[in-house]
């Protein structure tokens, strides 16, 4: 299983319940080389320690534009702030951070509460159902979309768009 594994050629088994296999790396190649040379990281130690190494930062923009070309996905890539490397992201994360302070997320409580309280309704209601897909990937999406001011009938927009750019991500890098 660990020698097949290539994140470059996942499939849709992958994507739908990708835990046991990602169990199986952590505890077999946890710095998992893949076919084109690239490295997948299991390990939240060794995420962070990349993350933190600055030796790792890259010129996003050549890599990105090699691959995407001009296109909104390139220019996506090249804005957003996660795809940013310091000291751009540092900046915007800094800006960023007074929405999410211990007060302000104090102060969200009742809000995070009425929607997870929402959330847990509806699934009740279903009797049966996927806790990813019906609760956990609905929650973000919810409290971002009320932090944003998106009214609650474009909400699913939201994560249409979101779940669309990824997709796309996922198309480009098989």
């Amino acid at each position: 299983m660990t020698t097949e594994f290539d994140i470059n050629a996942i499939d849709r088994g992958f994507i739908d319940n990708p835990y046991q296999t990602l169990k199986h790396l952590r505890e077999t190649a946890p710095v998992h080389r893949n076919s084109d040379g690239s490295v997948f990281l299991t390990r939240h130690a060794d995420i962070h320690a990349i993350y933190r190494d600055k030796s790792m930062l890259s010129d996003k923009v050549v890599a990105f534009g090699e691959k995407f070309g001009d296109s909104p996905l390139f220019e996506h890539h090249t804005t957003s702030l996660i795809f940013r490397d310091p000291p751009e992201h540092i900046i915007v994360r800094r800006l960023l951070s007074a929405v999410f302070s211990p007060r302000k997320l104090a102060e969200m409580q009742p809000l995070i509460e009425n929607i997870v309280d929402g959330l847990l309704d509806h699934v009740e209601d279903l009797g049966q159902f996927d806790f990813v897909s019906e609760f956990a990937m609905e929650l973000p999406t919810e409290i971002i979309s009320f932090m944003l001011g998106i009214p609650p009938a474009h909400r699913q927009k939201l994560r249409g768009f979101s779940l669309s750019i990824l997709a796309r991500i996922i198309h480009e890098a098989a």
